[in-house]
């Protein structure tokens, strides 16, 4: 009796390992040679050793940190105080916004966030707008301090009132 080859079933066959493509214009596949990460065939990248939750955390910069409880942002301190300062000055002398823009020739946008505290006056700009509002530039500080010793100490009152 002559036997028939057995027909394969898909079970028989062994799987393929079929490796994933290298990426394009690094390694030696583009003729450059290893990439400054190794070789585009090396499969011994970090994220195989390294949890991905550790690899996508990015190292805290100076700016992304919060300020201790106990210390005071300073430079908002300046900035909400000129902006202050503007509005008073521009609401003294019945201006609105756009006229005292064209007429120093800053952005009205500009002056917009300077009023709000989000955007701190530099010389230049300080000095146009004294300029425009007749007032002497450094006028934009006067009474700074007096608001600063008023947010950090308590009055008298104050002191009084709790005891």
């Amino acid at each position: 009796m002559v036997s028939s080859p057995r027909r394969r079933s898909p079970r028989d066959t062994p799987e393929l390992e079929i490796p994933p493509p290298a990426r394009r214009g690094t390694g030696i596949e583009a003729g450059h040679g290893p990439s400054p990460r190794g070789f585009a065939s090396d499969r011994r990248s970090p994220s195989r050793y390294i949890s991905r939750h550790v690899l996508a955390r990015k190292a805290p910069r100076r700016g992304d940190r919060p300020l201790p409880s106990h210390m005071l942002d300073l430079n908002q301190l300046v900035r909400s105080h000129m902006g202050v300062t503007l509005a008073r000055l521009r609401g003294e002398r019945g201006l609105r916004l756009d006229e005292i823009a064209a007429a120093s020739g800053l952005d009205a946008c500009f002056l917009r966030a300077v009023e709000a505290g989000d955007v701190l006056l530099d010389d230049a700009a300080r000095t146009r707008l004294a300029d425009t509002l007749g007032v002497d530039p450094d006028c934009f500080y006067d009474g700074f301090m007096d608001s600063l010793r008023s947010g950090l100490w308590p009055t008298l009152q104050d002191a009084l009132s709790r005891t």
